[in-house]
């Protein structure tokens, strides 16, 4: 009886947790990288064709597109040239958007592929906790996995975040298990799990040096307990590289034993514009002749080959806000500073009642009056060692990483995190169970928090920062705002523009890759996401008083021209274009005048002129509305404002909103 109540309240936990993330995602349309990943797995499982997966993480895509592959879904034509680019935008837009293929159907069977990923997270998570702290324990780490916004959020998405924290928790188990009884099967099981792990997405490749700190534990901390390393130093080596070898065996079964990516196997097919080998050997910051050799003797899977080279190229440059600052090569406390403001309040109380019921325990006297630090107490201390190792080191390398585009880039952190806390299960357990109703208690508030928030859990903030109202004042991108509302702005539009003559003007900016006009948006688009700005030149937009639906990442100014505050630098820059602007507005009334301008300059100054004019007339427009409190908001990541003509003349042309004296953008010389 007592296993059967188990399984069903981690059966109802898990499928509850499944249910409000899936549901809560079929209000939404698809965020700024499922397109591309769904696109990538469907072409992977129809064509065998790598090329669109230069990152080497294929494995998410895969899984996710496995109920797809029984359906005859239209792909663009082999000749066209999105396909000679590489440009996985491109042809996931025309694939979602422009073929006739059912969108919904699309991304809600590829999204239940992925929550059946999240659900084995949150099983995973128990599994560990309750062998640590029992099954209250277990209990607790999973009920802080299962309402968590960020997991409810980003447990159904088609994207490599949730994947990879799964294959994390997944390969150090292993791997532990594997240093601890060094085995044919648990060599062969933790080489599958790695070799998972590193299709899954590149940062697994952490793994190797937490498999050297894991090692080095193992042979500091197992004798103490009574477990010591009795494999040679020779039989060290051999079983390293023997599993070295079978990940390297996978990883070739794993693309079918072919080394091109290509599946008609002509040499270099990854090219395109920016793209290619020669960009890679061309690039800074890496061992070119290592790769030479590699791509020369086909060590390894060409696609998974190319990934690693292009995520060793010297990338330090990468657009990022935080808190109204501007950055292109990041900031050591992003991810901290993170992890504070999206992380529910009742979950840092609780974690800072974990590390307490620890100390706690390990503070205790013993029955001999001195420290109750023994050998029970070191062993579960041992056993954990891979949890509190991998926190340590993954965090580590986040606070040196450049590139802070998200607080989902945090989410393996919590898995370890949330089994630790299953420590609090001391307070209930022990003498001072006067402490169990604060656990309970606070439980009961993290509840709250997520329910409050559905459907918008990835906007989430906590109330360190005024709750998700106020959260694209200091994070924006995948953190807030990564195109997911787009059904949202539909509904708000239908209930609150009236049908008048002439109709209430309606533009938008939009941060994200699907397609407003497929959910119905009639609305004047002004400048956008910059990877599909390619796609139509854009001609000036006559603005004026209407109603401004803003993405807040565009609010923010993080991907425009002018990137950051409006400054004094952009001010005369928009003066110049402007001039440029009346000339071309003189001429259009008379067509031969307008011919001879066209000849002066040429038909590419004045796209790139109009496009740039477009950019900083917006990023002008962005300063003004950042003074105002909008007028309502999309899932908190679209903003409302309602500007009369007035404001909008008042916005562009007269006395800045703001004008600080410099381009403030951290790193900005070094990108320039």
């Amino acid at each position: 009886m007592k296993k059967f109540s188990e399984f069903l309240l981690i059966g109802g936990l898990l499928t509850l947790f499944m249910w409000m993330s899936l549901s809560a995602s079929r209000e939404k349309s698809p965020t700024f990288d499922e397109i591309a990943h769904i696109t990538k797995g469907y072409v992977i499982h129809q064509t065998g064709d790598f090329r669109l997966s230069l990152d080497a993480s294929i494995l998410p895509q895969y899984w996710a597109a496995l109920p797809l592959r029984v359906e005859s879904l239209r792909l663009p034509p082999p000749q066209d040239p999105s396909w000679i680019r590489n440009d996985v935008i491109d042809v996931g837009r025309q694939f979602f958007f422009t073929l006739g293929n059912d969108v919904n159907k699309i991304v809600f069977r590829a999204r239940t592929m992925m929550v059946l990923v999240a659900a084995a997270l949150g099983f995973a998570i128990y599994l560990w906790s309750k062998c640590l702290f029992g099954i209250t324990g277990g209990l607790i780490s999973l009920s802080l996995y299962a309402f968590c916004p960020s997991f409810l959020a980003h447990g159904s998405l088609v994207t490599t975040d949730v994947p990879l924290a799964l294959l994390m928790l997944i390969s150090l188990t292993l791997l532990w298990h594997f240093l601890n009884n060094v085995h044919w099967r648990s060599c062969l099981a933790v080489s599958l799990a790695v070799a998972l792990l590193l299709i899954t997405k590149l940062s697994g490749l952490l793994i190797l040096p937490m498999a050297i700190l894991l090692f080095v534990l193992r042979c500091s901390l197992g004798p103490k307990i009574g477990i010591p390393w009795r494999v040679s130093a020779s039989q060290t080596i051999g079983w390293a590289g023997g599993t070295v070898i079978l990940v390297v065996f996978f990883l070739w079964a794993f693309h079918g034993f072919k080394y091109s990516a290509n599946p008609s196997d002509h040499h270099d097919p990854i090219a395109g514009p920016g793209q290619g080998w020669a960009s890679i050997h061309a690039a800074p910051g890496i061992k070119t002749g290592i790769f030479s050799f590699a791509q020369n003797h086909k060590l390894l899977p060409e696609q998974f080959l190319y990934g690693v080279a292009f995520m060793g190229q010297d990338i330090k440059i990468r657009r990022a806000f935080l808190n109204g600052g501007y950055s292109v090569t990041g900031w050591w406390y992003f991810f901290p500073y993170c992890f504070i403001i999206k992380t529910p309040l009742p979950v840092l109380l609780l974690l800072l009642l974990a590390l307490g019921a620890v100390l706690d325990r390990l503070g205790s006297p013993g029955s001999d009056g001195g420290s109750k630090f023994d050998t029970g107490v070191l062993k579960q201390v041992y056993t954990s060692a891979p949890l509190w190792a991998f926190s340590l080191m993954y965090g580590a390398s986040l606070i040196t990483s450049s590139v802070n585009i998200g607080h989902r880039h945090l989410l393996p952190i919590y898995p370890p995190l949330f089994i630790l806390a299953g420590s609090l299960s001391y307070w209930i357990q022990t003498r001072r169970r006067w402490m169990a109703p604060v656990v309970l208690l606070l439980i009961g508030f993290h509840i709250v928090d997520s329910v409050r928030i559905r459907p918008h859990y990835l906007a989430f903030f906590n109330q360190i920062v005024g709750g998700p109202r106020e959260g694209y004042r200091y994070l924006v991108d995948s953190s807030l705002d990564w195109g997911q509302d787009l059904p949202g702005l539909k509904r708000w539009l239908h209930r609150n523009v009236p049908q008048t003559h002439p109709p209430v003007t309606v533009f938008l900016s939009y941060f994200g890759t699907s397609s407003p006009s497929h959910y119905g948006i009639d609305a004047e688009s002004l400048p956008g996401s910059p990877d599909i700005d390619h796609l139509n030149v854009r001609r000036v937009a006559a603005l004026r008083g209407g109603i401004y639906c803003i993405s807040a990442t565009m609010l923010q100014s993080v991907y425009l021209s002018a990137m950051g505050p409006w400054a004094f630098p952009y001010e005369k820059a928009y003066e110049k274009v402007l001039s440029k602007m009346f000339e071309w507005q003189q001429a259009e009334k008379n067509p031969t005048d307008l011919e001879q301008l066209r000849r002066k300059y040429g038909e590419k100054f004045w796209n790139d002129t109009f496009i740039f004019f477009d950019h900083l007339q917006f990023s002008r427009l962005c300063a003004y509305l950042r003074k105002k409190t909008p007028d309502d908001n999309i899932g908190y990541s679209i903003l409302i404002y309602r500007l009369t003509d007035e404001e909008v003349r008042a916005a562009l042309y007269g006395q800045p909103a703001e004008l600080v004296p410099d381009v403030r953008v951290k790193g900005m010389d070094q990108w320039r």
